[in-house]
């Protein structure tokens, strides 16, 4: 989340940069309130790749002035991102990718002119793929 924020704000400093990570280990948010960073909620998402134990001390600083808003979407809402990218957008993506357009199609994001989701990673094994498919 740093890199990322870095790199956009850099190369667009108005840009508003918005985290998105699962309600059942989200740290950033968590960490953001506290005002330092706060260790991961004992849980297990499907988006277990955006579950580090905490946010880092080195990242932080960066993460609290650059990160505009952080929000945080439940296990279906990432569960439906991810068959919507299958199935409308023809991604296939591992779903802590899905997750940015959980914040949007659930409404908690409201996409505006040059919003850009990024949509990084496609480790899902075939079994979790088609549990998340079927539904």
């Amino acid at each position: 989340m740093s890199g990322v924020a870095t790199a956009v704000k850099a190369l667009c400093p108005d840009a508003r940069v918005i985290a998105v990570e699962p309600a059942m280990i989200a740290t950033v948010a968590a960490s953001i309130a506290a005002g330092s960073p706060v260790k991961r909620p004992a849980g297990v998402s499907i988006a277990d790749a955006l579950g580090p134990p905490s946010v880092g001390t080195g990242p932080f600083p960066v993460i609290r002035e650059l990160v505009d808003e952080a929000v945080v979407v439940t296990e279906e809402q990432i569960a439906e991102a991810f068959r919507f990218l299958y199935a409308r957008a023809k991604l296939a993506v591992e779903p802590a990718a899905a997750a940015p357009v959980a914040a949007v199609l659930s409404g908690l994001v409201e996409p505006l002119p040059g919003t850009v989701l990024v949509l990084s990673g496609g480790n899902v094994t075939p079994e979790v793929a088609a549990s998340l498919l079927a539904g």
